[in-house]
């Protein structure tokens, strides 16, 4: 019976080590899977000053015209519209969409000359 013992304990071994990992990994990704893609926000807010500079060159009443190609999630604005730079801008400088916008911080962060 002792030749049988090592390869028992063995696989119990694994097993264990195979539940911990699975474990852990579902913990990660129930954690990062409820955000949104910041990667994709980033190169939309760019791509959206680009087009604020080189279209309407930074004017402040003219914000709100820049559409972005970018849609927060339902639990951070509830309609399926694409943003537009002014609703990024205040959701990048105040972290919520309902913050106060400020065209000056927009147009430090898009990287205008005030």
């Amino acid at each position: 019976m002792k030749g049988l013992e090592l390869p028992i304990n063995i696989i119990i071994v694994i097993a264990i080590a195979v539940l911990v990992l699975v474990i852990i990994t579902a913990f990660f990704a129930t954690q990062t899977g409820t955000g949104f893609n910041t990667i994709q926000m980033e190169a939309a807010f760019s791509s959206a000053c680009s087009a604020w500079k080189s279209a309407y060159n930074c004017a402040p009443g003219s914000v709100s015209s820049v559409s972005a190609n970018f849609k927060f999630p339902a639990n951070i604005n509830p309609s399926n519209e694409n943003a537009n730079l002014q609703q990024m801008c205040t959701y990048k400088i105040t972290g919520s969409l309902t913050g106060t916008f400020d065209v000056a911080a927009c147009q430090s962060a898009c990287g205008c000359g005030i």
